[in-house]
């Protein structure tokens, strides 16, 4: 094979390697999403709160 061949089959597996990664990291948090959109009720607020209760 001749280097510019090598070159695009190489970029083609990176990118091929990159979607997967990244559709392995946003598709839990995109089911999580849809699941709570069917159930009618707002997600609950993902932030942080007092166990104090000031």
């Amino acid at each position: 094979m001749q280097l510019p061949v090598v070159t695009l089959v190489f970029l083609a597996a990176a990118v091929v390697v990159a979607l997967g990664i990244l559709y392995a990291v946003a598709a839990p948090h995109l089911r999580e999403r849809d699941h709570d959109d069917d159930e009618g009720r707002p997600a609950e607020n993902p932030r942080h709160t007092s166990r104090t209760r000031r």
